[in-house]
């Protein structure tokens, strides 16, 4: 897999750093407006750190992928960033990510949830911890969010690249850039997302 460096600096910035923030801040936030007005925040129970963890863990990769996918077909058609030179295929950790951005969604989130949840869970149950404080769940969640963000939304930009480079290949039968959208007479842009 190779990746110019225009590619990897937009790769971090949009896809790393930026989601990693964002997360850090909409996830605590959330958090505040869940968790806040309680005393103590328990790891069982119907409203407990279980569930919202394995719920969180399904939601942000999923919404997330719903939101990246857009993006980065309509970069790389418009010409702002280069189709890279290899398929998905090529990748094992990006070839098992389905086709689509819906089926993909759902296949991130719930792999996200079985996979990571239990992690963080078996971390918080190996540090003994029952109940953390309104003020500790924001900062816990917040800060899960934000790496998990720094994860999962890169990988899913990756498979879009290839995604939209393959299809440019096939349709354009070489690696050029698409034809900018405010190039294109009016009603020639079509998604193919």
């Amino acid at each position: 897999m190779v990746l110019s460096k225009a590619q990897r600096r937009f790769l971090e910035r949009s896809f790393m750093i930026s989601p990693a923030v964002i997360n850090f801040i909409l996830n605590g936030l959330l958090a505040g407006l869940i968790f806040g007005g309680r005393p103590v925040v328990t790891v069982w129970g119907a409203n407990g750190i279980v569930v919202d963890t394995v719920l969180t863990f399904f939601l942000l990769p999923f919404l997330t992928c719903l939101i990246v996918v857009p993006i980065v077909w309509q970069v790389i058609q418009q010409g702002d960033q280069a189709a890279v030179p290899w398929q998905r295929s090529d990748v094992w950790w990006l070839a098992w990510l389905p086709q689509g951005k819906w089926a993909r969604a759902v296949v991130i989130g719930v792999a996200a949830a079985l996979v990571g949840s239990p992690l963080l869970l078996a971390v918080l149950y190996f540090l003994g911890v029952e109940t953390l404080s309104a003020g500790q769940m924001i900062l816990f969640k917040a800060s899960y969010c934000a790496i998990l963000a720094a994860l999962v939304t890169p990988l899913l930009a990756l498979a879009s690249m290839a995604d939209v480079s393959q299809y440019l290949r096939q349709t354009t039968g070489h690696l050029s850039q698409a034809i900018p959208i405010a190039q294109l007479p009016p009603g020639q842009h079509k998604s193919h997302i």
